[in-house]
């Protein structure tokens, strides 16, 4: 029975968070955090250790957390579903991403479709203070951003109505439901 025991005793369900955050160094706090309101409260604390950080536990449901960081006095966050399986986090300025369960996987999908668009309407906005620009042209952006605001609002509805069974739905429908 002992030798059965020991067998079985590494094989335990649980999650574990592996990740990067582009900038940081090793000796860097990575924060596993959950929303209250406003605020985030700390869960748990990782260290930066030859580039990678890690998280470990059990989880007995999905539920939204967030992995927090501060690069040169920048907070780094992305939120994500935190539930048993090996989740890979990567932090960056530009394209954080949580990969590696169903549910990381699909939010990150819609995840990659938003900040695409996100960047094009950046694109767009910085370019409306151009004092060159004339009315034509000032009304031929505004049409083209109202188009991407468009194209998001049906990416995350098309998100909502893929994954309705799922958190990655429900948390979808909450974030939007003003759509």
């Amino acid at each position: 029975a002992l030798s059965m025991v020991a067998c079985t005793g590494g094989n335990k369900a649980g999650y574990t968070i592996t990740g990067t955050v582009e900038g940081a160094s090793d000796g860097d706090t990575v924060y596993l955090q959950e929303a209250n309101g406003r605020n985030l409260t700390k869960l748990d604390t990782a260290v930066i250790t030859k580039g990678t950080f890690t998280f470990e536990g059990t989880q007995d449901s999905v539920v939204s957390r967030y992995v927090t960081c501060e690069v040169n006095g920048e907070p780094l966050m992305i939120d994500f579903f935190l539930e048993n399986g090996k989740i890979k986090i990567n932090l960056s300025q530009e394209n954080n991403s949580a990969t590696g369960t169903a549910n990381n996987d699909a939010y990150q999908e819609i995840r990659a479709q938003i900040n695409g668009l996100n960047k094009q309407m950046m694109t767009i906005y910085e370019s409306m203070s151009d004092t060159t620009l004339t009315d034509e042209q000032r009304e031929a952006k505004g049409k083209e951003m109202e188009n991407l605001e468009n194209s998001m609002i049906s990416a995350i509805k098309a998100g909502i109505n893929k994954n309705i069974t799922n958190p990655v739905g429900v948390l979808l429908l909450k974030q939007n439901y003003y759509y």
